[in-house]
């Protein structure tokens, strides 16, 4: 079973377009997107497979709470993943290509701000798989996902 996950984990680091443009992310959004893009963390199937907790399943129901299910299909973070990233992302590959951009109004004297809407999406995800809500942390670890 672990020769599986080294395997696993070495294919992933080679396939195209992994991680890429990632190292300048905050770190709640750089943990979820490793987290998912793994299947190591807080997720349900991951936990019952170290023995943390009993159930796998997610909390929409699914029998397998793992980051594929967070990312691309849960309903519980299609609120988020319907704001920031397109339509027709619904595999990785699609995910890591780097043009999916949100650009925000400035206000009065500032430019448009533009982020990208990846790693807000991420960002979020964070706090759904710590089990709380986006609006509940703190303004300024909102703010592209960085904290103290």
């Amino acid at each position: 079973m672990k020769e599986r996950g080294r395997t696993q984990r070495a294919e992933m680091r080679y396939t195209p377009g992994y991680g890429k443009g990632r190292s300048n992310w905050g770190k709640h959004a750089l943990a979820a997107y490793t987290w998912t893009r793994t299947n190591r963390g807080p997720q349900k199937e991951w936990l019952h497979h170290i023995g943390k907790t009993e159930d796998p399943s997610c909390t929409c129901g699914h029998p397998h709470q793992n980051g594929e299910h967070l990312v691309f299909r849960c309903p519980n973070t299609a609120d988020s993943r319907n704001k920031f990233l397109p339509p027709d992302v619904d595999t990785w590959e699609t995910l890591d290509e780097p043009h999916w951009v949100v650009t925000k109004p400035g206000g009065p004297g500032r430019e448009q701000e533009k982020e990208e809407g990846v790693e807000i999406f991420f960002q979020d995800l964070y706090w759904i798989m710590k089990e709380r809500k986006p609006e509940e942390q703190a303004p300024e670890a909102r703010r592209r996902g960085r904290s103290n």
